[in-house]
């Protein structure tokens, strides 16, 4: 078995890299942020970490938002940015590692669910009866939508977002149609259209009738105030994938919900949570309604949970 401190975590989203040493269960030491499209290939970010941790660590776990096909990933940035290809085959025999193995990002996270802290949650909707099963599921909305969930027998990786959208509403409906016509309309749309930064600058722009320029992506919330629908109806798609994947799953022991956007969403105090429980928690057959009642929402506080749930896997 691999001693911690030889393994070498790696978090490969679709905006940042992130590394770090194990040093245990929920530990790691020397961590680091990189922004992908700093770097011409992932072989570039490794010898970037490695100039600064103390000694190269023999093993190597990573998770990664997208899952590789023959042993890579070919991640296709957007215009203007540098492709690259990660070939962990190539890395593991050019740095000799013993062993490498590779998560898919959600799937790591689930790792650390049953270890986070009260002090790393921000309970949304409280436990107030026992739930029907202690099945977890979490969701993070970041550059993508992603899910993965947490049961007594292991974890569970999922499509994500990957699925068509539940329309509930005539105002969801029209938003879809208007989704619709910027995606093309030969590409079928997908929850992550709605649940995602480009999804919820997409809905901005479809409310507001204007587009919002790629230097004003990084803090949306002055046009956001201006324009509190377009986060109400995110909150409330968010309410609605909720609900599908509980209901679909019959998991309830709890969601958790983190990623970029919904941290700065926080942040800014413009987290519309009342709306997304209205859409959790529909008028459907008692049965139905009493089990998603009972299931708590935690807002996910930890802001590393790949990296961390890389340290519980054995």
């Amino acid at each position: 078995m691999a001693q911690a401190q030889d393994i070498l975590l790696c978090d490969i989203g679709g905006t940042h890299a992130r590394f770090a040493i194990c040093n245990g269960p929920g530990e790691y030491s020397y961590f680091t942020k990189y922004h992908l499209n700093d770097f011409s290939s992932c072989q570039d970010l490794v010898d970037a970490f490695y100039n600064i941790c103390s000694s190269p660590p023999q093993h190597a776990r990573f998770a990664t938002a997208r899952l590789p096909e023959n042993g890579r990933i070919s991640y296709k940035r957007f215009a203007g940015d540098p492709d690259f290809l990660i070939d962990f085959d190539a890395l593991k025999n050019h740095h000799s590692w013993s062993s490498t193995f590779i998560y898919n990002d959600l799937e790591a996270a689930a790792y650390c669910l049953p270890s986070l802290k009260q002090t790393q949650l921000m309970t949304i909707k409280d436990l107030q009866q026992s739930p029907e099963n202690n099945h977890k599921i979490l969701i993070a909305i970041g550059t993508g939508v992603g899910h993965a969930a947490c049961t007594d027998k292991g974890v569970f990786k999922t499509m994500g977002g990957h699925y068509q959208p539940v329309l509930v509403t005539d105002e969801h409906h029209l938003i879809a149609q208007k989704m619709q016509h910027k995606k093309g309309k030969n590409d079928l749309l997908i929850m992550e259209d709605f649940l995602s930064s480009k999804g919820l600058i997409h809905l901005i722009e479809i409310i507001s009738n204007q587009n919002i320029s790629p230097e004003h992506h990084k803090d949306l919330t002055p046009i956001l105030m201006s324009y509190p629908d377009a986060g109400r109806l995110f909150f409330e798609f968010l309410g609605l994938h909720m609900q599908i994947i509980a209901s679909a799953t019959g998991f309830y022991g709890g969601i958790y919900i983190s990623g970029g956007v919904i941290d700065h969403l926080v942040a800014q105090n413009l987290a519309q949570w009342d709306h997304m429980i209205k859409y959790f928690i529909p008028d459907l057959l008692p049965v139905v309604k009493n089990a998603l009642d009972k299931a708590p929402i935690f807002y996910v506080k930890e802001t590393e949970l790949p990296l961390l749930g890389l340290t519980y896997i054995t």
